[in-house]
Parts: structure tokens; sequence; C-alpha cells
């Protein structure tokens, strides 16, 4: 057995600096955050469909993480981590992300609880852009087209990140993107799915 296939699938914080990623996965290869992972099925899914990547999730509910920890077990490229995406960017390191994927994040759609959507907060998109390598992507899906819009505005504002579609617009759903459960609810629903995607510029 591997030491990454022995290891438990739950990271602790680094005491300072950032991961040493090779040591985490036992090897070298781009490397997949997922923020928000819900109950961990996308993330295992993901971690299956593509063993060439390495991917790490985090989720911000305790009792969630270790529903995740579940179902990614004996899985020796995924790995999540129970804490803040609000202040993770520091314990990736610069440029480790290829990529930054995030399922239908909570739109938090009353007013009194705007601060707690992740795009209200600039130091998120600006620690996903520093984390990304250049190239790096950032998708996120959503099906609330005002949140969408947000979105959009949140990434534009950063400078180190382009609209792969173009300059305020949505992009088409990626091919080899896995199915989550909210995605297929949706589109059963007869729901629209947006998908916004965004790379680091060199």
């Amino acid at each position: 057995m591997s030491t990454a296939t022995a290891v438990s699938p739950v990271l602790d914080l680094p005491k300072s600096g950032p991961w040493d990623w090779e040591k985490v996965f036992d090897r070298r290869a781009p490397l997949v955050l997922e923020v928000g992972c819900g109950k961990g099925l996308f993330l295992a899914t993901a971690a299956r469909q593509h063993p060439e990547l390495d991917f790490l999730g985090i989720e911000i509910r305790r009792k969630r993480a270790g529903m995740i920890a579940a179902k990614i077990s004996g899985l020796p490229n995924a790995r999540v981590i129970c804490g803040d995406a609000l202040l993770l960017h520091d314990a990736v390191g610069v440029g480790a992300l290829a990529a930054c994927w995030i399922n239908f994040p909570d739109p938090w759609p009353k007013r009194a609880h705007a601060r707690r959507r992740l795009f209200s907060h600039p130091q998120f998109v600006n620690g996903v852009a520093q984390a990304l390598e250049p190239g790096g992507e950032l998708l996120v899906a959503t099906d609330v087209g005002w949140y969408a819009g947000e979105i959009l505005l949140a990434c534009h504002d950063c400078p180190a990140l382009d609209n792969i579609a173009g300059p305020g617009r949505q992009a088409p759903r990626p091919e080899d993107y896995p199915v989550s459960i909210h995605e297929a609810k949706f589109r059963a629903w007869g729901r629209p799915v947006y998908f916004l995607r965004f790379r680091r510029r060199g």
C-alpha cells in the first residue's frame, strides 16, 4: 500500500506556510480545489474520473467534512479540509492550483445576508487568483441568474483573471465536467444552469 492510500483523507492546516502537495499526495500532479463540497459525491466522482489529477475539497461545516472524508476514503488522489475558503489561499500556496471549481455556491438572497456570499469578498476572488497557476481556471456553476451577474462583475474586477468566454459572458458547459447532484436536479426541473469560467493571466 502506498503512503497516499494509507493516510487520512482529512488534512490539517499546516503550522506555517503552504502545504507540500508532493508529500500530501505522494506524487506531483495538477491540483484541483473544490470549494463547498456538500456531501462529497461530486468530489469523489471527479477523483475517480480523473486519476491523473489530485483533488482537495473544502467544507466549512465539520459534519459535512466528515461525510466527505467517508466518500473519498480509499481514493489516493482526494483530500478534504474543514475550514473557511476565505482563509485558505495561504495554505494552498501561490500558483499551486491547476483549477478551482465552485458548484452552486449559496446565493444568500436576503439583503441582510449579502456579506455571506463568497463573491461579495474581493479577498476571496483575489486569493483564488493568487493560488491558481498561470493559465489555471476558476469555474463556477450556478442556477441563479442575478448571482451569475454578480460573479461576473466580481471576477471582472480582479486584474489577474480573464473571462474565457469574453467580458460579461457565460461559458458553454465543459464537456468533461462531472455532473453534480444539484445540476442534475435543476436541469430536471427545467431551470437554467450558468457556467462561468475564468483563466489566470500568465
